[in-house]
């Protein structure tokens, strides 16, 4: 688990601690443990990164680009 929470640094845990563990209910996303939470923000935290700053870059250029 050292190694997961070590690839991790840089997130932020707040966020996400309150998005997907303070609440146990199931979301359509199935519900996380920390471990499970850990390993998919490995596996998909860099994608999750490009799309929100992609997002952000478009949304800057809203006058000129709608999407």
């Amino acid at each position: 688990m050292a190694v997961l929470l070590e690839k991790t640094k840089g997130f932020d845990w707040g966020e996400l601690v309150a998005i997907y563990l303070a609440n146990p209910e199931e979301h359509g996303f199935g519900i996380f443990d920390m471990e499970n939470l850990l390993r998919a923000l490995v596996k998909y935290g860099k994608a999750i990164r490009h799309t929100e700053e992609m997002y952000r870059r478009l949304s800057e250029l809203k006058d000129e680009f709608y999407f």
